[in-house]
């Protein structure tokens, strides 16, 4: 049983590193989540409040199959935990430069690592050409009920590579099935493949049951396709 699990595993780990036909680029990530969340426990005695946590190490791959007219990306992607049998189910979505991730009505859950990391991968997501003087630029959006503005901070020397970026984003629900965020984002990005190489992600979210939700994200870059075609 135990040899069995072990070939499981590999075949895993061989499929996570193999790109589709229809893939443009491959990428994969290592991931590792934890979270908190309200938890309401009925009982005789009556209802008890508390915090229940989980999380897990695993990957995440991405496989970018379409360039968009409107100049993004198209992207699938899926998240396997060292603890799971199979990958979570496969989300594709669209993927902007603003942050915007946009996905099909009925879609699949998105697990927060996905979210995270489709959020960074837009073309042009880091553009020299849009940062002021001291560092800054700014975005903003509003789509799908909810108004999202992002703060960006450059706090490597402008002409470095990798760039490190510090984000502080806020997300407001414009209708009421929606929940608001507000994360602090610091990210390693390498300019010259435009991609980013780590992310560190602490995510603090209002339910609408009014609780309050952590979730930390941290994702690092394992291999790239493109980087292999480029010979690194």
């Amino acid at each position: 049983m135990k040899r069995f699990f072990v070939l499981v595993a590999i075949l895993l780990a061989t499929s996570a590193q193999t790109p589709p036909p229809d893939s443009l680029r491959h990428l994969v990530y290592h991931v590792s989540t934890t979270f908190e969340e309200p938890q309401h426990v009925a009982s005789y005695g009556g209802t008890a409040t508390g915090m229940a946590t989980g999380g897990g190490v695993g990957t995440v791959t991405v496989d970018i199959i379409a360039v968009a007219k409107d100049g993004g990306l198209v992207a699938r992607a899926t998240q396997q935990y060292q603890t799971d049998v199979r990958p979570t189910a496969p989300v594709t979505c669209a993927i902007y430069s603003d942050g915007r991730v946009i996905c099909p009505p009925g879609s699949t859950a998105m697990p927060p690592a996905i979210n995270v990391l489709f959020a960074a991968l837009g073309r042009y997501f880091y553009d020299p050409s849009a940062v002021a003087a001291d560092g800054t630029w700014s975005t903003s959006y509003q789509t799908d009920g909810v108004k999202a503005q992002s703060h960006f901070t450059r706090k490597s020397a402008a002409d470095a590579n990798p760039v490190v970026i510090d984000e502080v984003s806020d997300v407001t629900p414009t209708e009421s099935i929606h929940a608001g965020w507000h994360s602090t984002t610091h990210i390693v990005y390498d300019a010259s493949m435009s991609v980013p190489d780590s992310i560190h992600d602490v995510a603090t979210a209002i339910e609408r049951s009014g609780g309050t939700a952590y979730t930390t994200v941290d994702l690092t870059l394992q291999s790239d396709s493109f980087a292999k075609k480029n010979g690194n």
